[in-house]
């Protein structure tokens, strides 16, 4: 017995204990279709105290609306021919969003300052 012969190679180790088989990986979950994935969305705003997305968007719109009439934009954009140099000051407009976003209801209750701004500055995407 030499080292010339296959019968001098050792056995070979079992490797399977320092190598264990992986874990079987778990399927993804099936993709979700557009209408599914936005009622989620709704449900985890509503659950978590933010108003609809729908109902920020009309107190942003109704708020810059209202700028617009305080400043008379139609009016200037008559004299001068256009909007150029017109400026607004957002604070105002931002707090008459605000204030829309408070008046709705979320779960049958008033939503909180908190919950506002965070649903503003998301839509606005200040945040």
């Amino acid at each position: 017995m030499g080292f010339d012969t296959i019968d001098a190679f050792p056995e070979p180790a079992d490797l399977s204990q320092f190598f264990p088989e992986p874990a079987p990986a778990l399927a993804p979950p099936p993709p979700m279709s557009d209408a599914e994935r936005k009622r989620q969305e709704r449900l985890d705003r509503k659950r978590s105290g933010l108003p609809d997305i729908r109902t920020v968007d009309v107190a942003i719109i109704s708020a810059l609306v209202a700028a617009l009439e305080d400043a008379d934009v139609a009016g200037r954009m008559r004299a001068q021919g256009s909007v150029r140099g017109l400026t607004l000051d957002l604070e105002p407009l931002l707090r008459e969003a605000l204030r829309g976003v408070r008046r709705a209801r979320v779960n049958d209750q008033p939503v909180t300052k908190q919950a506002a701004v965070e649903a503003l500055q998301q839509r606005l995407r200040l945040r």
